[in-house]
Parts: C-alpha cells; sequence; structure tokens
C-alpha cells in the first residue's frame, strides 16, 4: 500500500476558548461578610473547525469538521494553587464530513458517526504570576473513507498539555494567535472575569 500525508493532515483549522470565571452562586456564599467563598464556577466554551486531506494511491481524501463544547465546573482556592472540580460537559455540535476523490472525481461522500470527541480538561497550574490551563480533545481516527483508518489527526490541545501522536507535535502547527491559555493570578477567586483566547 502506498500513501503519503501531511505531517499533521490539517490544512487550516480555527479555535476559539471562551473562559469565564463567575463569583460564587448563593448556596456556596460564606456565612459570614469577612469570610473567603470557598467555590468559584468555572465555564469553559470551545469553538472549532477546519479541514484536512489525505492522499493514498489513486484516491484522496478531504475531509471538513467542526464542533463545540462547554465545560463547567467549580473552582476551589487552595493557596497557593486552585483545585479543579468537573461537573458537566456538553457536546453541542460535531461534525465530520469526508469527499473521496478519484482521479479528481468524486467517489464518495461520508458523513462520521463516530461519537465526539472528549473535551479533557487536566488541570490549572500556577507558575510564578500566572494560573496556566492544560486540556485537550482526543485526536479522531481519519479518513473516514478507509475499514481500518490508518492516521490519527490532532485537534486543539492547550501549549502546556504538550499534545503528540507519533511524530506530530500540535503546538508546530499553531502559526496565529496562541494556545496558551494563561489567567493572572490577581484575577483568579477575585471577581466575575472573562476572557477569549484565539488561535489558528
Amino acid at each position: 500500500m502506498n500513501s503519503k500525508f501531511y505531517l499533521n493532515p490539517i490544512l487550516w483549522f480555527s479555535t476559539i476558548l471562551a473562559l469565564g470565571l463567575a463569583s460564587p452562586t448563593a448556596s456556596a456564599t460564606p456565612s459570614s461578610p469577612g469570610q473567603t467563598p470557598r467555590f468559584w464556577q468555572i465555564i469553559l466554551e470551545l469553538q472549532l473547525e477546519g479541514t484536512y486531506c489525505w492522499h493514498q494511491e489513486n484516491h484522496t481524501f478531504q475531509g471538513a469538521f467542526s464542533g463545540a463544547w462547554r465545560w463547567q465546573g467549580l473552582m476551589e482556592p487552595d493557596e497557593p494553587d486552585v483545585i479543579l472540580f468537573h461537573l458537566e460537559t456538553e457536546v453541542l455540535k460535531w461534525e465530520v464530513k469526508e469527499k473521496d476523490l478519484v482521479a479528481g472525481q468524486e467517489r464518495a461522500a461520508l458523513v462520521s458517526s463516530s461519537s465526539p470527541p472528549r473535551f479533557r480538561v487536566g488541570s490549572f497550574l500556577r507558575q510564578a504570576d500566572a494560573f496556566y490551563l492544560d486540556f485537550f480533545l482526543e485526536p479522531i481516527a481519519i479518513p473516514l473513507g478507509l475499514p481500518a483508518p490508518p492516521h490519527r489527526l490532532l485537534l486543539p490541545a492547550s501549549a502546556s498539555q504538550d499534545l503528540r501522536w507519533e511524530q506530530m507535535r500540535y503546538n508546530e502547527y499553531v502559526s496565529h494567535g496562541s494556545n496558551w491559555v494563561v489567567v493572572p493570578a490577581k484575577e483568579i477567586c477575585g471577581r466575575d472575569y472573562e476572557k477569549n483566547f484565539a488561535w489558528s
């Protein structure tokens, strides 16, 4: 079998991560005004879209993917760090479409029926005066048009995760923006905080 492919066959991708830290709910509000609240709410909203291409013999597989996830949890101060508690992850959207081209002509169009990749959040680690969020989306198997897809498509991950598969490293494909998800320490557990992170 003769095949060739891009080191990571993503031709284009765009990622937006919205991070929100909210003041405690009424149930988490301290009993006395001077007492520090125990928990803060944290919400992560991840949006993704991109394309890929895989060449094998006289076939060319062209794919497009898009998705959206919402991760919700609680954050507990544990000086000088914080502890994350996962409550719920919602898959708002996930779709992969692929065309199988033979000699430039479309032979088949496929839509993935597999489960969406999991949005995994590891930790919020402190380094000096900032906190670094560690997360990744599980890679997916491509191309869809082969009975046993031989490749893994790396999906978005934070720079601190340093996601790799075989000789591929996700961070090397970020050309615009930054996938370092960093929050100043002074913003943690202080007041409501929102920030968007975007890279492609």
